[in-house]
């Protein structure tokens, strides 16, 4: 945890990057998912319902979003302007929790 805080609170825009700075939330984290096991407090938290729901649509969200952006500065022959850049992020959750409601369920 002490590696993520470090990247949050210490690291700033004059942080080279790329470089090996990366390494310091990429190896928090992976010590964060490998260490989080049911029963401790961190991994009661990572299977909590809230995160698991966002990690469930995370992925789907990631894919949508791409072309809603691209679409967006097409039509507006500009980058997104700033009503865009609230509205399009909701669009993409909205369309992978859609997904995830409809192609993603096992039956």
């Amino acid at each position: 945890m002490g590696l993520l805080l470090v990247s949050v609170f210490v690291f700033d825009k004059t942080t080279p990057f790329p470089s090996l700075y990366a390494m310091t939330p990429t190896l928090g984290t992976a010590l964060i998912i490998l260490f989080a096991v049911p029963g401790t407090a961190v991994g009661n938290l990572l299977a909590s319902r809230a995160l698991v729901g966002i990690g469930l649509v995370s992925y789907s969200a990631y894919l949508w979003h791409q072309p809603l952006f691209a679409f967006a500065r097409h039509a507006s022959h500009q980058k997104c302007i700033s009503c865009h850049q609230q509205q399009l992020p909701l669009a993409a959750m909205g369309l992978a929790q859609s997904r995830q409601f409809t192609m993603d369920r096992e039956v």
